[in-house]
C-alpha cells in the first residue's frame, strides 16, 4: 500500500511538472492565445456622409451563417473611399487615414453572433484596396474585451450618402486648463490643454506628460497682453502681424551628426502616455472673449476639421 501512494505521488509530481514546463514554453504575446479569425462574406447597408470637410464611411461586413459582422466608420479626405492602411483615432482628431474608434454616431465594433456580444474595436490596422467599388478588407483588431480578431471581406461594396436637414452642430473639444503662458518678441505664446495632460517642472524646463491634448498658439500681441478679436492664420513663413496667429512649421536641424524635429509656430499635441504626436496647424481663426477676466478661447476649423474651446483665466 505504501508503494502504491509513494508512486501516485511521484506521478502527480511528475504531471505537475510537465504541466510547469507547459507554462514556461508558452508565449506571452497575445495574439498567440486570444487571436481568432473571422471571414466575412457579406456587406450590408454601407453609407457615408461629411464632417466639415472630412467625409466617414460607415462600413457593415457581416457572415450570415454566423451573425459575426464588423462596422467600420473611416474617414477619408475625399468624396471617396481610397486604398490604403487606416490606423485609430477618436472622431475629434480622425482626418484621412483613420478609422474612428470609441464614437456613438460613428462605431467601429465587432459582434460575436453566437454570444450575440458587441465590443469596440480599440487598436489595430486595417487595410483597405479599392478597385471600382470591389473592396478587399484586411485587419488584426485589438477589442475593449482584451481580445483580438483577425477579419478579412472581398466583395462590392455600395455606399449611399445621406446628410441630415439639421444645421451642423459644432463640436468642440473642451481645454480645461492653461499650462503655460509666455510673451516677447511681439507675440503671446499659449498652452492650453485637456484635464489628463500633466505638467513637471525640472531643471532644463518642463516637461509635459500625461494623455490627452495641448494646443501651442502664438499671438501677435504688441504689448505682451492677450486681445479680444479673431485671429486668422498668419503667412508660411512664420511671421505675424495684428489680428494673426503663427503657421506652424516642422524644421529638421543638424546637429552633431544627429537630426532633430523643431517645431515652430501653431500647433496641436496629442500625447498618449507621455509620447507626442504633433501636428502643425496650417489653417483656421482664433476668437478670443473676456469678461471680468474670464476668458473665452475658441479655436475653428484648425487645419480645416479641428474644434476647441477654453472658457477660464489666463
Amino acid at each position: 500500500m505504501k508503494k502504491i501512494i509513494i508512486l501516485a505521488l511521484g506521478g502527480a509530481l511528475l504531471a505537475m511538472s510537465m504541466i510547469s514546463c507547459e507554462k514556461e514554453e508558452r508565449s506571452t504575446n497575445p495574439l498567440d492565445t486570444y487571436l481568432f479569425e473571422y471571414g466575412l462574406t457579406t456587406a450590408g447597408e454601407s453609407t457615408y456622409t461629411n464632417r466639415g470637410e472630412r467625409f466617414v464611411f460607415m462600413g457593415n461586413f457581416t457572415d450570415p451563417s454566423t451573425s459575426n459582422a464588423l462596422s467600420l466608420s473611416i474617414v477619408s479626405d475625399s468624396e471617396t473611399l481610397q486604398s490604403g492602411t487606416y490606423t485609430p483615432s477618436s472622431l475629434d482628431f480622425a482626418v484621412g487615414g483613420n478609422y474612428v474608434t470609441m464614437d456613438k454616431s460613428f462605431p467601429t465594433t465587432f459582434t460575436f453572433g453566437q454570444y450575440g456580444r458587441t465590443y469596440n474595436v480599440i487598436s489595430g490596422e486595417v487595410a483597405i484596396t479599392n478597385s471600382n467599388g470591389s473592396y478587399s478588407v484586411e485587419g488584426t483588431l485589438g477589442l475593449s474585451n482584451g481580445l483580438y480578431v483577425k477579419v478579412s471581406f472581398s466583395g462590392n461594396v455600395s455606399f449611399t450618402f445621406f446628410e441630415t436637414n439639421e444645421s451642423p452642430v459644432i463640436d468642440y473639444t473642451e481645454l480645461s486648463k492653461v499650462i503655460s503662458s509666455s510673451a516677447g518678441d511681439g507675440k503671446v505664446t499659449l498652452q492650453i490643454a485637456t484635464d489628463g495632460i500633466t505638467v513637471e517642472e525640472g531643471m532644463w524646463g518642463n516637461t509635459i506628460g500625461g494623455s490627452g491634448c495641448y494646443i501651442s498658439l502664438d499671438l501677435y500681441s504688441a504689448d505682451g497682453s492677450i486681445s479680444p478679436g479673431t485671429y486668422g492664420i498668419g503667412p508660411e513663413d512664420g511671421t505675424i502681424a495684428p489680428g494673426q496667429f503663427a503657421f506652424g512649421k516642422n524644421e529638421e536641424v543638424s546637429f552633431m551628426g544627429m537630426t532633430f524635429n523643431i517645431f515652430t509656430g501653431s500647433s496641436i499635441h496629442t500625447l498618449v502616455d507621455g509620447e507626442d504626436t504633433t501636428l502643425c496647424i496650417t489653417s483656421g481663426e482664433v476668437v478670443i472673449e473676456e469678461n471680468g477676466g474670464v476668458y473665452t478661447v475658441k479655436m475653428n476649423g484648425l487645419n480645416e476639421v479641428f474644434y476647441f474651446i477654453y472658457e477660464g483665466a489666463i
